[in-house]
């Protein structure tokens, strides 16, 4: 995969990213502005992943916020892991999955092999735009897996929905302030 390195990125047309190899590893601190473009990828895992060290800030800076990350073939947009940090201020996260995964698997979701587990969990921040999972049954727009610390999702604005659960944490907390707009048909 590509690693997103520390800095500023306004794109300038939609991207499609295919196959595992495709995903993004942010290192350092990224600002990333959609600009009214998609990301579209298909890598298992994490379009995104933001681990140890790695902070991702999205935003849409075009007038209507059509910007979007989302997948193809049923993939996870964001991937947290090892204490990373994503924050959206505007844009949209989308997925017919799950649309953000905070994990203990450096490498993955589900199981963990010897050496690829960190508990260090991860934040993900919503200031604005749309978090949202299109699943019939069985996923949410933020999930957390269980046995992890420092796992922290602060929702200020913007919305979380989902056909199933809009968050599903099952480590950290959920802090709500402002006014987050929070759907599933799943209370």
């Amino acid at each position: 995969g590509a690693t997103l390195s520390e800095g500023s990125y306004y794109l300038t047309r939609d991207v499609t990213l295919s196959g595992d190899g495709s995903q993004i590893k942010v290192t350092g601190t990224v600002y990333l502005c959609l600009n009214g473009h998609s990301i579209t990828g298909t890598a298992n895992y994490g379009i995104f992943r933001i681990g140890e060290g790695g902070v991702l800030n999205i935003c849409d800076c075009s007038v209507g916020q059509t910007g979007k990350i989302t997948e193809k073939e049923s993939h996870n947009p964001i991937f947290i892991h090892s204490g990373g940090v994503c924050s959206l201020y505007s844009g949209t996260i989308a997925s017919s999955i799950t649309a953000v995964v905070i994990s203990s698997n450096q490498n993955g979701s589900g199981p963990t092999y010897e050496g690829e587990k960190n508990t260090a969990g991860g934040t993900f921040n919503l200031y604005g735009g749309a978090v949202r999972s299109t699943a019939a049954s069985g996923y949410q727009g933020i999930f957390a897996y269980e046995d992890l610390t420092n796992v922290n999702v602060n929702i200020y604005g913007g919305s979380v929905s989902s056909d199933n659960y809009g968050v599903t944490l099952r480590s950290g907390t959920v802090t709500l302030s402002g006014s987050p707009n929070l759907a599933g048909d799943t209370a």
